[in-house]
């Protein structure tokens, strides 16, 4: 990712933001091991010569909370000024990690906010392969993220989640004893809810993915019109082994809810509804997609609508391009080039 940061004395430098990367010798390892130098870092270098920054540079020698690798990240610029101020990395181990300079001096802060579970290992560790998506609200940050091992996508032990987490930059904030954990959020799996004015989610809301053994979050969420849009993966239960074969790919599958509860947004389940009154239930909250591992929804407001785009695969459902209307996207402000 290019963008510009600012340095010091007012100053600022065009850089690539970078994960670590994926480290196949630790990422399943209860603790991995100590001297481990790959994978373990958030940093930027220099976009022009490729130098690394000495104001963006963090890994486990500097930080060591950060113990497993980090493959993905997002960043984003807050107020618009046109300098990156806020990066969200998420680890293999289950942590998200949060970077800000939004005094833009920079100086970034480190932040340790949220832990999915202590450890674990290849079958119990709730692995974040990708990035959050980040919501702007008056209490700070709204950060949504799924976990799911997409190294071993036949995997069924594990329970996956998807999380909600707020980030009220809460001060003062130390690592470990300020970190929220799953415990910190509501859980709304049973779709339990009472009257609106019961909710609470004081910091926030998760879901398990326990209705489908082995479903995993394999995309980063898309936040639009106040739903929170992600893509599923469930292993077939079914043995096979020719490799050209159809059968056996697994499913995808899309969720779409309400991104300050967790309630369906949609009326995905239409057999539920009451004659002509459409009923929004806990079955609402995903449709199956198709066969194989779906792509990343890819969101399109046009004059005709907002549309979510999202790639299927093989046998067992619609295969090819699945298009959903989406509600929203009148007040988008059109942008337009001419290319030669």
């Amino acid at each position: 990712h290019i963008c510009t940061i600012a340095t010091s004395g007012g100053a600022s430098s065009k850089v690539i933001l970078l994960a670590g990367g994926y480290d196949a010798d630790n990422e399943d390892l209860t603790t991995p091991a100590s001297g481990d130098s790959k994978g373990r870092a958030v940093y930027a270098v220099d976009a022009s010569t490729g130098t690394l920054s000495t104001v963006l540079n963090f890994n486990h020698s500097n930080y060591s909370n950060i113990n497993y690798c980090i493959v993905d990240l997002t960043s984003f610029d807050y107020n618009s000024d046109h300098l990156e101020d806020t990066i969200y990395a998420p680890s293999l181990g289950g942590n998200l990690f949060v970077f800000k300079d939004r005094d833009k001096d920079g100086s970034w802060e480190k932040r340790w906010l949220f832990k999915a579970r202590d450890g674990g290992t290849a079958t119990t560790l709730l692995k974040f392969l990708y990035a959050p998506d980040v919501v702007l609200e008056s209490f700070g940050d709204y950060v949504y993220i799924g976990t799911g091992d997409r190294t071993h996508p036949s995997e069924t032990t594990t329970v996956n989640r998807f999380y909600a987490i707020k980030n009220k930059w809460t001060t003062p904030w130390t690592d470990g004893t300020s970190t929220l954990t799953e415990a910190s959020l509501d859980d709304v799996t049973l779709y339990n809810y009472g009257p609106s004015s019961t909710y609470t989610f004081n910091n926030g809301w998760f879901i398990q993915l326990n209705e489908h053994s082995g479903e995993k979050v394999v995309s980063t969420p898309i936040v639009f019109n106040e739903i929170v849009f992600f893509t599923t993966y469930t292993p077939d239960s079914t043995s096979e082994t020719d490799e050209c074969a159809t059968q056996g790919l697994g499913g995808g599958r899309l969720y779409a809810l309400k991104y300050k509860t967790g309630e369906a947004a949609l009326n995905f389940d239409e057999t539920n509804d009451s004659g002509d009154e459409e009923v929004i239930a806990k079955s609402d909250r995903s449709i199956y997609l198709g066969g194989g591992i779906p792509s990343q929804p890819t969101l399109i407001v046009t004059s005709k609508g907002t549309k979510l785009i999202i790639g299927t695969q093989g046998a067992g459902g619609d295969a090819g391009i699945r298009t959903f209307d989406i509600p929203g996207g009148a007040g988008a402000v059109p942008y337009y080039w001419k290319q030669n």
